[in-house]
């Protein structure tokens, strides 16, 4: 299947994080915090679009941001995969409003949160004084 008519997203089209210049293509209240391919990947499985998941390719304005999905977005046809996109900006407008209710999203959010809270408990339990006496 050849891919190349698609369109593409990055993750950093639909970072809330990002500024216009750093690639962000959507205004900030239609994007999500620090959003992932996979989560991409999720959101076009829901709509039932045609996607091809591209987990190694390194976005070119920064290269260790990995990861990106060619959607179809036109059936051969001519016509609308989805009713509700009909152009690319439709899709990220899309993407970052469902990203934030994703089940693997909120899963992730709390792993990192756990994470963190495990590594302050750590550091605190550390004691401090003379060593060796």
């Amino acid at each position: 299947m050849n891919t190349l008519s698609w369109i593409t997203v990055w993750p950093n089209y639909i970072d809330k994080g990002k500024k216009n210049s750093e690639g962000r293509r959507i205004p900030k209240k239609f994007a999500c915090d620090i959003p992932i391919v996979i989560e991409l990947s999720a959101v076009c499985q829901t709509l039932n679009l045609w996607h091809a998941l591209e987990p190694f390719k390194g976005y070119p304005r920064e290269p260790y941001v990995l990861g990106r999905v060619r959607v179809r977005i036109f059936l051969p046809d001519g016509s609308l995969a989805h009713p509700e996109i009909s152009n690319k900006n439709d899709l990220l407008k899309k993407m970052g409003t469902m990203i934030p209710s994703l089940k693997i999203r909120k899963e992730r959010l709390e792993a990192i949160k756990a994470d963190e809270k495990s590594k302050k408990e750590g550091n605190q339990s550390k004691k401090k004084g003379k060593k060796g006496k």
